[in-house]
């Protein structure tokens, strides 16, 4: 109805421009917000996953520690630290192996709900690294008689005439 040079108008074109501008700085602050929660939780992300690595170096370097010393206390129980050696070696070789790592800890678990949930590999490592441990035990104060049993029956399911003593 007004003319080009009405005041209306141009008051007008100012609020909708002073709206514009409002809208996008608030954008601007929830675009900041939102890389601000972003980095945060890939910050958490990248520190669990440390914390993950953390276990998984940690137990292997207790283990072989363990394995190591046991080997010099006990040098009669070769054989019977034989079972737990392999084991530790398997566990390692398998959970650090390139191909095999990235195959079984990156794809062999769902990432979207690992990194929601925060449950990631290192204590379900450290559940297998017990059964490792207490065949170390087995030989360190039980004088190997559970793994001379393993052993024993392994052979004897194979069919060889092979036995061992306990120590």
């Amino acid at each position: 109805m007004c003319g080009y040079d009405c005041e209306k108008k141009k008051a007008l074109a100012a609020s909708i421009t002073q709206s514009y501008v409002k809208q996008i700085a608030n954008i601007e602050i929830a675009e900041y917000n939102l890389g601000e929660v972003i980095k945060g939780k890939y910050l958490e992300i990248v520190e669990n996953l440390r914390f993950d690595l953390r276990i998984f170096l940690g137990t292997n370097a207790a283990m072989f520690l363990v394995l190591l010393l046991i080997a010099f206390l006990k040098p009669k129980a070769v054989a019977q630290l034989f079972v737990p050696g392999i084991l530790l070696l398997t566990a390692t070789a398998v959970s650090s192996g390139i191909y095999i790592y990235i195959y079984i800890y990156i794809f062999g678990q769902d990432w979207f709900y690992t990194t929601l949930y925060n449950d990631y590999m290192g204590f379900g490592y450290l559940a297998y690294l017990s059964i490792i441990f207490a065949f170390l035990m087995d030989v360190t104060f039980n004088s190997a008689r559970v793994t001379t049993e393993l052993l024993n029956a392994a052979c004897n399911a194979i069919g060889s005439s092979l036995s061992f003593v306990p120590c």
